[in-house]
Order: C-alpha cells, then sequence, then structure tokens
C-alpha cells in the first residue's frame, strides 16, 4: 500500500481543512495518508507520495512551504510530489492577480518538480473591506468560502492515480 504525506501550512485553518480532505480522499482510494502541519515533519523518507499545501500570502506561496521544499529537497527527489494552494482571490480576482497567483509555486518547481499543482479558492473570516475588494476585484457578496470540495476531492484521486 502506497503511503502519502499532505503537509500543510496554514494560519487560520482553511488549508489545513484541505489537507486533511485530501488525506480522506486518498484514504478512499486505499492509500495511506496523512495531513500533518509542515513544522511537525523532520522526514519524508518513509513516504512514497508528498503533497504539500499552503495559502498564498502577499500574492505568494507561504515562505514556511517553499523553505520546507528547500529543506527536504534531496528527499522528494524520489517521490511522487504535488503542489497546491488557497487564494480567496483566485476564484474571483482580477486577472492580473490570477497571473500573479499562476506563479506562486515557480521557485519550488525549480526544486523538486511535481507531478501536478493547483490552486483552490480559499477562505476568509471577515468580509472583505470594500478598497480590498476593490483592488483584488472581489463583488459585495461574495460568500466568505470560495474553496470547491469537489474539485479538491478529484484533484486528489488524480494524484493517487499517479502512485
Amino acid at each position: 500500500m502506497n503511503k502519502v504525506l499532505v503537509a500543510y501550512a496554514s494560519k487560520q485553518g482553511s488549508t489545513k481543512e484541505v489537507a486533511k480532505s485530501i488525506a480522506e480522499t486518498l484514504k478512499h482510494e486505499d492509500i495511506d495518508a496523512v495531513a500533518v502541519s509542515i513544522d511537525s515533519v523532520a522526514s519524508v523518507a518513509e513516504y512514497d507520495g508528498v503533497i504539500i499545501g499552503a495559502p498564498i500570502n502577499g500574492m505568494r506561496w507561504r515562505q514556511d512551504a517553499v523553505d520546507f521544499v528547500g529543506i527536504h529537497q534531496s528527499e522528494l527527489q524520489d517521490k511522487t510530489v504535488a503542489y497546491f494552494s488557497l487564494s480567496y482571490t483566485a476564484v474571483l480576482g482580477r486577472k492580473m492577480w490570477k497571473k500573479q497567483i499562476a506563479k506562486a509555486f515557480d521557485s519550488v518547481i525549480k526544486q523538486t518538480e511535481p507531478v501536478q499543482t493547483a490552486t483552490f479558492g480559499g477562505r476568509v473570516d471577515d468580509e472583505l473591506p470594500s478598497v480590498v475588494r476593490f483592488v483584488f476585484g472581489v463583488p459585495k457578496d461574495t460568500p466568505k468560502d470560495q474553496r470547491d470540495w469537489e474539485q479538491i476531492g478529484a484533484w486528489a484521486r488524480a494524484f493517487s492515480d499517479k502512485l
């Protein structure tokens, strides 16, 4: 049975929820999967696959996720690797921000080539102030949770096929 680590960085808990959902989906595919905060991962050696997820902050993938890839780069070379991110503006934001978000994995892809990547819609806890909505192009009354659980599940199943 394949063993997969879903390592995540999460400030507000949204990415953690997605990581746990991905791990559960993989378990339904008969894969031994576990979702763990990147802060508590000492080694990835025991895993066949590693999925690393973090939110987009400041139009970049969180630095602790980038650092995680760098620290474990040599171990990740022989693994099936995938990256995911969450961004509230990825779904409804302005085109220029979406282009910036699309570059989020560029630095880590140079270190370890993933079999797949994805940027999912994110979640905000509070309604965005009008000036922030204007800058990012998010319409008023946009739901606070932009995560598409069916899309996330399909992405996880596609990863399982690549193990």
